[in-house]
């Protein structure tokens, strides 16, 4: 049976989200999706560290000492990594830099120390490229969504992790009905949103353990 899954990342992660009616993100998700996941596949254990407003890369001008590629070197053991970051990444302009950087100076070196941690502590590691969100378009520095969730993917293949695309979440934002239903701000999933998100991580690791991708 498994034993621990530690899932890795922000706001999302954590389950935090906002209400109908409210202009920020100040409730949580009881059943989040590592919460779900962990029941799915059976693991005893979850240790869940999603923290707001986190990016991978601590060059994002929020939380920085608190950014995903650092705290991932103090994780306990595990049977199993979730990572699920980046979006804070683009909302908050962190430069894309070069897939050649090997140091936390953009958001491709800041990938390749947290994947070099990875690979040295855990057997079992999946990445989940960002989910949906409303606004995707060119941020402050001149990148989309898209291109960041293009790093994540580049980048944990090398190191040959498993990656999990995160726009397979069927959750569509842009649209008034969905936001209304699963992610009113146009960002973080509610109880319902989660447990699409769920439903879709499951089905895509167990499709992967069966050998099926």
């Amino acid at each position: 049976m498994n034993k621990r899954l530690i899932v890795i990342g922000d706001s999302i992660t954590y389950g935090t989200y906002t209400q109908d009616g409210d202009s920020s993100p100040n409730a949580v998700v009881e059943l989040n999706f590592s919460t779900l996941i962990k029941c799915a596949l059976g693991y005893t254990e979850l240790i869940n560290h999603g923290i707001n407003g986190t990016a991978i890369s601590s060059t994002s001008k929020i939380r920085s000492e608190l950014a995903i590629c650092i705290r991932a070197k103090e994780m306990q053991d595990a049977d199993t990594v979730i990572v699920a970051g980046g979006t804070n990444d683009y909302g908050n302009n962190v430069v894309l830099g070069s897939i050649q950087d090997k140091e936390d100076i953009s958001f491709y070196g800041a990938l390749d120390v947290l994947c070099r941690t990875l690979k040295q502590k855990y057997k079992r590691v999946y990445f989940i490229t960002p989910i949906r969100r409303e606004k995707d378009g060119k941020n402050g520095a001149g990148y989309s969504l898209e291109e960041y969730r293009r790093a994540i993917e580049l980048k944990a293949k090398e190191y040959n992790f498993v990656v999990i695309d995160g726009y397979g979440v069927p959750i569509y934002p842009k649209t008034e009905e969905h936001r209304k239903k699963y992610m009113y701000d146009g960002l973080h999933p509610n109880a319902e949103g989660h447990k699409l998100y769920a439903d879709y991580i499951i089905e895509r690791i167990k499709d992967y353990e069966n050998g099926n991708i």
